[in-house]
C-alpha cells in the first residue's frame, strides 16, 4: 500500500507533504494569495504521471532488450469547456 500525507505548512496555502522518507511542499501562486514555495497541486499530479510514463517506457525498453538512451515525457493540463484536459509528449532517443 502506498501512502502519502499533507499538512499545513509554514506559509499561506502551503502544504508540507510526506512520501516515506521524503518531503516535498507545494503550494499555490501568488496569484492565489499563496507564497508559490513550491508546485501546485496540480503540477505535482502532472509530474507524477510523467514520470509514471517515463519509467514505465525504460522499463519495458529494458525488458525488451532496446537501445533506449533517453526518453522525455511533456505533461500539461488545464479546463477546456469544464472538463480538465491533459496532454501527454513523449520523446524517444536511441537507435
Amino acid at each position: 500500500m502506498i501512502t502519502a500525507s499533507a499538512e499545513f505548512g509554514s506559509a499561506p496555502f502551503a502544504q508540507t507533504i510526506a512520501i516515506r522518507q521524503h518531503r516535498l511542499t507545494a503550494d499555490e501562486g501568488a496569484e492565489h494569495g499563496a507564497s508559490d514555495t513550491g508546485p501546485t497541486p496540480s503540477e505535482l499530479l502532472l509530474a507524477a504521471l510523467a514520470s509514471c510514463v517515463a519509467v514505465t517506457v525504460q522499463m519495458y525498453a529494458r525488458r525488451k532488450g532496446w537501445p533506449l538512451t533517453h526518453a522525455r515525457v511533456e505533461v500539461s493540463g488545464g479546463d477546456e469547456q469544464g472538463t480538465y484536459v491533459i496532454q501527454r509528449r513523449v520523446v524517444l532517443e536511441g537507435d
